[in-house]
């Protein structure tokens, strides 16, 4: 019994352990199932990570490579923005640099719509003119043109607008001090890119100064052709007055010798002429007559000659030749005189030497004949490198229709004080009659470049 349930007990023992050993087995098999469900797992798993770090690697180079772009872009956008801001800069500082210009150079800015009429304002006008905005809009600029001038303007206005072409004029507006100012008009049209005017730009430039010179300048020329006129006038009739002034001093100088010098060689040859004879004594006396006559004839033809050219004038100069004439002057006329020249009067050029001697030549003839004057005074000096020649009479002077003459271009004037002028406006010198009480003076003045 006992070896019985030792055997029965020895096989239950066996046949739990064998089960035991299954069902280990089975948990083997199904935790070996399970290894291989989660190996294949894993795999998949790593499978999926790989794919997922490419996709990652592949959005990350994406990233980059729009972060790049984008910083490409930024900068691109960062130096538009500054290229603008600098030409916003450039062109504001070009506006203000306009407008400065403008104000200073007193200019006139405007502009209009397309049609030509004032739909902005323009502070510029309404500082020149006192012209508001609501006056000048549309047409209203134009109550501010001189009414001379306003429908002229406004029909050249109309037709450069028609045309579109520029329009350059002149015309005259009211200031707002009231005065009338000249004014250079320039304007242009602006362009759409489709060809069509966007709006006008005009500008107004005050040119009245110059328009005030221009007026000066043409009474100039008037008043200059008119003292030509005069001058070719005067000097026609001055070389009239010369021709006629020739033919008398050749009759003068050929009456002279025929009163003077002729008259004495006719005595001479009938002296001569009484040599053939016997008497010794009467051939002698006459032969003493004959050379006593040749001795007058002789200072007859070297008064004339000296008359004509003094040779003082080229051997001693000015001084001696002035002071030997106005004492034969006297002389000759019988009217007192009285000589005055510095002493500092040295040889003067030869031009001036020879005007001056045949002014004083010209003058004291004309106190001769025509001022009755029982005296004269002359006086040469130099000062501040002018040397002046005056000569004063005491008889009945001058009229006051040469006077006012000689102040002129020299019209009417006799043939002496036109010569005068003539001679002494050649060298740059000056000629002055003066009425004094009583008489006439007349002073010369000639530059010398001496001190």
């Amino acid at each position: 019994m006992c070896g019985e349930k030792k055997s029965s007990s020895s096989a239950s023992d066996s046949s739990r352990g064998t089960e035991e050993v299954a069902r280990v087995l089975e948990e083997l098999r199904g935790a070996n199932g399970r290894l291989v469900i989660a190996g294949i797992r894993m795999q998949e798993l790593a499978d999926q990570a790989e794919t997922a770090r490419h996709h990652a690697e592949a959005a990350r180079a994406e990233a980059e490579a729009a972060a790049a772009d984008n910083a490409r872009l930024y900068r691109t956008a960062q130096l538009e923005i500054e290229r603008r801001t600098t030409a916003e800069e450039a062109l504001r500082e070009g506006w203000q640099r306009f407008q400065a210009l403008v104000e200073a150079s007193s200019q006139i800015v405007w502009t209009t719509d397309p049609n030509g009429a004032v739909v902005e304002d323009s502070p510029s006008w309404r500082a020149f003119t006192g012209q508001t905005y609501e006056q000048r809009r549309g047409f209203g600029w134009l109550d501010v043109l001189h009414s001379d001038d306003r429908e002229r303007i406004y029909e050249q206005w109309q037709r450069v607008v028609a045309e579109g072409t520029p329009l350059e004029t002149e015309y005259r507006l009211r200031h707002g001090s009231g005065d009338w100012r000249w004014m250079l008009t320039r304007a242009v049209p602006i362009r759409n890119p489709s060809g069509t005017v966007r709006e006008w730009v005009g500008m107004n430039h005050d040119i009245t100064a110059h328009k005030l010179a221009e007026d000066a300048l043409r009474l100039s020329h008037a008043e200059l052709e008119s003292q030509v006129q005069q001058r070719t006038a005067s000097l026609r009739r001055l070389a009239s007055h010369l021709h006629n002034a020739q033919d008398d001093e050749r009759r003068r100088i050929a009456r002279e010798l025929h009163d003077s010098v002729g008259q004495y060689l006719v005595s001479i040859r009938m002296n001569l002429a009484q040599l053939d004879q016997p008497d010794l004594q009467k051939a002698k006396a006459a032969l003493s007559e004959s050379d006593q006559l040749l001795e007058v004839c002789l200072a007859e033809i070297r008064t004339i000659s000296h008359l004509l050219h003094p040779p003082l004038l080229d051997e001693s100069g000015l001084a001696s030749a002035a002071a030997w004439y106005v004492e034969g002057f006297g002389k000759r006329s019988g009217i007192r005189t009285n000589f005055d020249i510095s002493a500092d009067i040295e040889r003067l050029p030869q031009p001036v030497e020879m005007a001056l001697f045949r002014t004083l030549q010209e003058s004291l003839t004309n106190v001769h004949r025509h001022s009755g004057s029982p005296k004269v005074d002359v006086r040469i000096e130099i000062n501040n490198g002018q040397v002046g020649l005056t000569v004063r009479d005491y008889g009945r002077g001058i009229t006051p229709e040469k006077l006012e003459n000689s102040h002129t271009a020299g019209a009417n004037l006799g043939v002496g004080l036109t010569g005068m002028r003539e001679r002494v406006t050649e060298l740059g010198g000056s000629l002055q009659v003066l009425r004094e009480n009583p008489g006439t003076l007349v002073r010369i003045t000639v530059p010398v470049g001496q001190e």
